[in-house]
């Protein structure tokens, strides 16, 4: 595959910047075959040898949500490397965790969509749906060939984990974020109209914000453009915009941490109590990354203001929003707005064959 931006254009040359690269599939099905074509690809030079793949399919029981699947894809990351589970008998392996995660950096692509509104990229998946512009290439370039592109050129740290869809492409400088502080939990925001702002998630930034990354004060999700108008306009900008989330997020270890207390925390169900994580296992709960777990870093908010917003919103029950609410807050939630920044969809069949050619471009 010779893209420009691809992690390795020229052959078996480049080390990865980071350690492992997580993808979440839908079932055990979709996970082996996910592992078949990454592999295919390790195989043929493009990808390099030091990069460790692991994909983890959701619990049989059903899907949890961007945020269960995070959950469970850090955990079993965690179990295959370390050989053993991070909670046990509702008890909390830090010491493990703090070794392990503040060791090594990795990057999860949530991929576990059925791609159903892209039939014939089934059973496939968007992650390896084909991009224009292949040429004569043995192997044909894929969505996750640009993904991946991103994340060779980010500056990692040690201990960091990038979270990211599997249906997006999104392409920026990285090096513009420099040296800034990237707090616990730092979301990346692109200029975007307020229409299209209203049909995702929407950063709003302090009026006095100033370097690569600042405090993200409040954190909207399909919010009407009324809303969006008054709370969200990126402040100094020429046209009225507001800061669109990409659907990227960087965490420390403090918030990988935190985020494993949350998965200890027992809770009260059909007459027995069992761990967040154990939950979610059995697919009992199902949460939103972008919705639960970002919005209960929010700074200056109540555990009642944040059950308050997330009613009607949240599938879970109020004593796991109050654990969630209980463990992530405090955390620095930071943003990133990207001035000049791609984003492709490929989220219906519409919208692949134009994506696809921009991308190639």
């Amino acid at each position: 595959v010779k893209l420009a931006s691809s992690p390795n254009a020229s052959g078996m040359t480049l080390e990865a910047p980071f350690d492992y690269c997580v993808i979440t599939a839908s079932t055990v099905v979709q996970a082996r075959l996910y592992q078949q074509l990454i592999q295919r690809r390790v195989d043929a030079g493009l990808y390099p040898q030091s990069l460790k793949f692991r994909v983890y399919p959701d619990p049989p029981g059903g899907r949890v949500g961007s945020g269960g699947g995070t959950l469970v894809a850090l955990h079993e990351l965690y179990k295959e490397e370390v050989g053993r589970p991070a909670v046990a008998d509702g008890s909390l392996d830090e010491k493990g965790l703090r070794k392990f995660f503040g060791g090594c950096s990795v990057l999860i692509l949530h991929a576990g969509g059925e791609s159903r509104r892209l039939p014939c990229y089934v059973p496939e998946g968007k992650l390896f749906g084909p991009l224009d512009g292949a040429g004569e290439a043995l192997l044909s370039p894929v969505v996750l060939d640009l993904l991946l592109s991103l994340y060779f050129r980010y500056p990692w740290t040690q201990g960091e984990i990038i979270l990211a869809s599997g249906d997006v492409i999104v392409d920026f400088d990285p090096q513009l974020l420099g040296s800034s502080s990237r707090g616990a939990i730092c979301g990346f925001g692109k200029l975007a109209s307020l229409k299209q702002g209203s049909r995702h998630g929407v950063f709003a930034f302090s009026a006095d914000s100033q370097g690569a990354t600042c405090p993200v004060g409040d954190f909207h999700q399909k919010s009407s453009e009324e809303i969006l108008r008054r709370d969200c306009l990126v402040p100094g900008a020429v046209e009225e915009c507001c800061a669109l989330d990409t659907g990227i997020f960087a965490m420390t270890l403090e918030w990988c941490i935190a985020f494993f207390r949350l998965a200890a925390v027992q809770i009260a169900q059909a007459g027995s109590r069992q761990t967040v994580l154990e939950q979610v296992e059995a697919s009992m709960l199902y949460f939103d990354f972008y919705l639960e777990v970002v919005m209960a870093s929010l700074p200056s908010q109540s555990c009642s203001e944040y059950l308050k917003r997330l009613a009607g919103q949240s599938k879970l029950p109020s004593s796991v929003l109050e654990a969630c609410h209980t463990c992530l807050s405090g955390l620095e939630l930071r943003g990133a707005l990207i001035p000049s920044c791609a984003f492709l969809h490929f989220g219906t069949l519409q919208e692949f064959p134009d994506a696809s050619i921009q991308a190639a471009k």
